[in-house]
């Protein structure tokens, strides 16, 4: 079995050097050394998989999974995440990394998903998996959502990028009229920002890419 060459780059020292001393169980797995970032630009070893630990106080932050995809996008990125933090899984996954752990998972699931993203292919670990089909429940049920008629024009014009000024005077509202439908298509929706109101008109064929 070929060798894996894995980056451990969290943060916290415990963390760090608990994972090291699990790897050299397995003969098959080679920890390079260094914590910075920017010590693997000056590694002779490229690693296969970077470590990174998310969803703590003092984890590394989703940015730092971000930054390392974009400058090293042939290395994957492996999140251990707290258990319980399902939207940092979630977060984890948007910002590029290809596999989610939790923190207290098993030492062989930590073995397997290492092996798996050297292979170049993605590892969820059931937590993460369920974060994500939850998330997408959350989704289609949001998307099924009833809108009137008038609550779908608005919905399409603000996706569009309509003023609500400006859906007033197309449709002959008053401002505050449309404000109103806004806030209750937003509350039926579930939705918090403009973003969600264009993902939901997306999914609804209210608008096209």
């Amino acid at each position: 079995m070929a060798t894996v060459h894995v980056y451990v780059a969290a943060s916290e020292t415990l963390i760090r050097e608990g994972l090291r001393c699990l790897f050299s169980r397995d003969p098959t797995i080679e920890v390079i050394d260094g914590s910075p970032l920017d010590s693997l630009c000056e590694a002779e070893q490229v690693p296969d998989v970077a470590i990174l630990v998310v969803g703590v106080p003092t984890g590394d932050s989703v940015e730092v999974i971000r930054n390392l995809c974009r400058r090293f996008p042939k290395i994957k990125v492996l999140a251990l995440v707290a258990s319980s933090a399902q939207e940092a899984m979630l977060s984890a996954l948007r910002a590029g990394a290809a596999g989610c752990l939790p923190l207290d998972a098993d030492p062989g699931d930590l073995i397997a998903a290492v092996r798996t993203l050297a292979q170049g292919e993605c590892y969820l670990h059931p937590l993460a998996a369920a974060a994500i089909m939850n998330e997408y429940r959350q989704g289609e049920a949001a998307s099924c959502a009833h809108l009137s008629p008038r609550e779908e024009e608005i919905l399409s014009l603000l996706a569009s990028g309509a003023t609500n000024r400006e859906i007033a005077k197309r449709l002959h509202l008053s401002t505050r009229t449309v404000e109103a439908h806004r806030a209750k298509i937003m509350a039926k929706l579930g939705a918090q920002h403009l973003v969600d109101l264009i993902r939901h008109a997306i999914r609804r064929g209210l608008i096209k890419l």
